[in-house]
């Protein structure tokens, strides 16, 4: 599936900006709308999104994955589609969801590398690449089949599911360009505990925000050297005044 490179490109940067904080703020609202349709439907879930950042000069990545819906391949040729404006996958329910995988996902992607998306739904793998060298492109690496245990494990997705149900959830991988700027570790974890998008998902009961340093070996073997479950407390303040006034002329107060 192609489109035009020019104004995809144009979207990513104006959103993203070449920001790892950004693209990640995107992707966990993503994750977050995903569950937000699970519990509109009275669904069990963990709640949990983990947050995986490699700062590796060449192989730097970041990696989110969650245990939400996930999706079928003809859904996710949908909502990755250039026209659609927020979620094609939810855009019957009335449930206040912010992006989930319409332009958040591809400006993510754009602004950053290239990605691998893995989706799992009613225990359905699909494992799909986008890419941009010849304009906006995914293809999907195998037809749909029932995931294994061995991919469920490697996706963190437990294979009983809560109330029944069959193994779902979304993973995106993101090869950053070798021209993204990479913060230290404590610089994306601070900026992502305090981001205002992020407070009320992170100080969300039902929600498990878990994010991870992770360094490779020279055969790109993987070691999470750090791991941290952010949480989100507002601050305490003191009322100073607390009053009725009301304005001339009107009934109104404030």
């Amino acid at each position: 599936i192609k489109h035009a490179q020019r104004e995809i490109q144009r979207q990513a940067d104006a959103a993203i900006k070449g920001s790892i904080i950004r693209a990640i703020v995107e992707l966990i609202t993503n994750a977050d709308d995903s569950y937000k349709v699970l519990e509109k439907s009275g669904i069990n879930h963990t709640g949990k999104i983990i947050i995986e950042y490699c700062r590796d000069k060449a192989r730097g990545f970041v990696r989110v994955m969650d245990v939400a819906q996930g999706m079928y391949q003809d859904k996710m040729v949908e909502v990755m589609d250039i026209g659609v404006e927020g979620s094609a996958n939810y855009s019957d329910t009335d449930i206040d969801v912010r992006g989930l995988f319409g332009h958040g996902l591809k400006d993510a992607i754009m602004g950053l590398g290239k990605a691998t998306i893995t989706s799992i739904r009613d225990g359905i793998i699909n494992v799909f690449t986008v890419f941009d060298d010849k304009g906006w492109e995914f293809k999907f690496d195998s037809e749909e089949k029932k995931a294994t245990k061995s991919e469920l494990d490697e996706c963190e997705i437990p294979y009983a599911k809560p109330g029944g149900l069959k193994p779902h959830g979304t993973i995106v991988y993101i090869k950053l360009n070798k021209d993204i700027k990479r913060p230290l570790f404590s610089t994306i974890k601070d900026n992502i505990k305090n981001h205002f998008e992020l407070r009320t998902i992170i100080g969300n009961k039902n929600r498990e925000v878990i994010i991870r340093e992770i360094t490779l070996n020279k055969t790109g073997k993987r070691r999470v050297k750090k791991e941290e479950r952010l949480n989100y407390n507002a601050p305490v303040g003191n009322v100073i005044h607390d009053d009725i006034h009301k304005t001339k002329n009107t009934k109104k107060s404030f």
